[in-house]
């Protein structure tokens, strides 16, 4: 049996966000990025942006999480970040290019 795959062309752009967050504990960092998202998108918006906690960092209680967006969204998802007051320090297009941020 031939296993499908999704062509390319049709696969979603991704790009990858920086935010940094205040929070005592890990479980706390996808609430507050759900939260925030939820708040000022939707659901439906929160649907279309289709975040994703990739990694997060710890240095002294203050978060850097990185998380992967639909390309389209990428400036929802700033702005419903800086109306919850999660600063975002970065976007990138890899993985890789994120260093410069962390």
């Amino acid at each position: 049996m031939k296993k499908l795959r999704v062509l390319p062309s049709l696969k979603e752009n991704k790009r990858y966000v920086v935010a940094e967050i205040k929070s005592e504990n890990e479980s706390g960092i996808k609430n507050n990025i759900d939260h925030a998202l939820l708040e000022f998108l939707g659901v439906l918006g929160y649907g279309q942006a289709g975040p994703m906690l990739i990694k997060s960092v710890s240095k002294n209680g203050i978060f850097n999480a990185i998380l992967s967006v639909n390309r389209q969204s990428v400036d929802k998802v700033k702005a419903a970040f800086a109306f919850a007051g999660i600063r975002c320090l970065g976007v990138s297009g890899t993985l890789k290019g994120l260093k410069r941020f962390l």
